[in-house]
């Protein structure tokens, strides 16, 4: 038997050993809800049976008022949206001018606005090139429609999917046609295309027909890519592609990385709890890595994922509630210590192929080298001359980083391009490109 088939053998009976880990861990984690339910079944049977006197017990009455107080602390702790984007962009929402007025409407406006509407037109509306030329109001998608109209509103721009229902999107289209206010849509989601099986669907899917109800009644509807502007065009002819940028207000990217040989290599995986099906498809790269190259890496993984595998490699941070908003996440996270290598595997899906170079824009960022599946969003787009890119498998994803881990020359050389990288991203994809974009679209649509 050849060494190679020996060394093959190994990483078979650990790739065997791990999944009964897994196996195990499931089963335990699975007997235990089952003993937690059993003991709450017989506790509720306990209390229901003495209610009264347990809910007017002092015990009973001190949970609650520690409840209570535990919330007021939450909404206290948690800063409006006004104060976020005047800490983090330095504009006053609440400032009222002669500039032209956009009324922006999203999903949690009053609370905090999703990542993709600071992303898409909060950061760019508020540069200093267009915050001299416009100024910005946020209305929450999901609220009573009137009060968008009590405000001199000059035009609308509807965030995904806001509205919950067509019958709220149709109240509004109702108010825009008799106040004749322009109405653009943004869209960076190819959310008509979410499989069933995704976790974001059941969450979307109420919202699809009034969000395309929107689009076909729009004015302008912006994109992402290429690939969502296609998915439009059968709805409406004008859409114009806004490329995803970065903010430099919200980053700290002065700190360059740390070109160490020394190991191990600090891994970077982050991005918004749905990506476990993602992550699993990499699990087995990560460990054949590390059983050919033990303690060569170490992974920081933020958010991803609420059940990530157990393994020595990893490292989960949780983020606290002010430190997940988007603005104040990238301050947070451009913050950290210096990572080597960024992770963003996506499954191929048509979902997934409709996403933009977002995630290789946060890496390179901060000249940290990104190593993604080589799918349309990251293929298609200049970062991938400053990216590794893999194929789907097993071999590829681990042939991928075991180079990394091993070959300090090859290591040197990507780290050069994700330093040009860096390079590209605060020349050709910052928020003020963005905002240069959307001023002339707005004077074209108001003229």
């Amino acid at each position: 038997m050849t060494s190679s088939d020996n060394k093959d053998k190994i990483i078979s009976n650990l790739e065997d050993q791990v999944r009964l880990l897994d196996s195990t861990i499931a089963r335990l984690s699975l007997e235990n809800k089952r003993l937690k339910i059993s003991k709450a079944y017989r506790l509720s049977k306990a209390i229901q049976s003495s209610y009264g006197k347990v809910h007017h017990s002092i015990p009973a009455r001190a949970v609650r008022k520690a409840g209570r107080i535990a919330v007021k602390s939450v909404n206290k702790n948690r800063p409006p949206v006004n104060q976020i984007v005047f800490d983090c962009y330095n504009y006053d929402l609440t400032k009222h001018s002669q500039k032209i007025k956009i009324g922006i409407i999203c999903k949690s406006a009053p609370v905090r606005p999703q990542s993709s509407a600071f992303i898409r037109l909060i950061s760019p509306l508020t540069t200093p090139f267009t915050a001299s030329k416009v100024s910005i109001r946020l209305f929450d998608g999901e609220s009573a429609s009137k009060n968008y109209f009590e405000e001199d509103i000059d035009l609308f721009i509807v965030q995904r999917t806001a509205f919950p229902s067509i019958a709220s999107a149709q109240l509004f289209l109702d108010g825009l046609r008799q106040h004749n206010i322009p109405l653009v849509v943004d869209i960076d989601d190819a959310i008509s295309l979410l499989d069933k099986n995704h976790v974001e669907y059941s969450v979307q899917e109420p919202s699809i027909e009034a969000m395309e109800l929107i689009i076909s009644n729009a004015n302008q509807v912006w994109c992402s890519t290429n690939a969502i502007a296609s998915l439009c065009k059968p709805l409406n002819k004008n859409v114009v592609i806004i490329e995803n940028t970065l903010d430099p207000r919200t980053w700290d990217y002065s700190k360059k990385q740390n070109n160490r040989d020394s190991q191990p290599l600090q891994i970077i995986y982050m991005g918004t709890v749905t990506h476990q099906s993602d992550f699993n498809m990499i699990v087995a790269a990560l460990d054949r890595t590390y059983a050919l190259r033990p303690r060569s890496f170490e992974l920081t993984v933020i958010g991803v994922s609420d059940a990530l595998p157990q393994r020595p490699y990893i490292k989960c941070i949780r983020l606290l509630p002010h430190e997940s908003v988007y603005p104040k996440f990238t301050r947070w996270f451009s913050e950290l210590p210096a990572f080597d290598i960024g992770l963003s595997p996506l499954e191929d899906t048509p979902f997934n192929n409709a996403k933009s170079d977002i995630k290789c824009l946060d890496y390179l960022a901060l000249g940290i080298i990104p190593v993604v599946s080589n799918l349309l969003p990251y293929d298609a787009s200049p970062v991938h001359k400053y990216s590794i890119l893999s194929d789907n498998t097993v071999s590829s994803w681990t042939d991928c980083l075991i180079r990394l881990v091993a070959d300090k020359e090859y290591l040197k050389t990507q780290r050069e391009k994700a330093l040009e990288g860096q390079g590209y991203v605060w020349s050709m994809r910052t928020s003020t490109r963005a905002a240069e974009q959307m001023h002339e679209l707005i004077k074209e649509l108001l003229e």
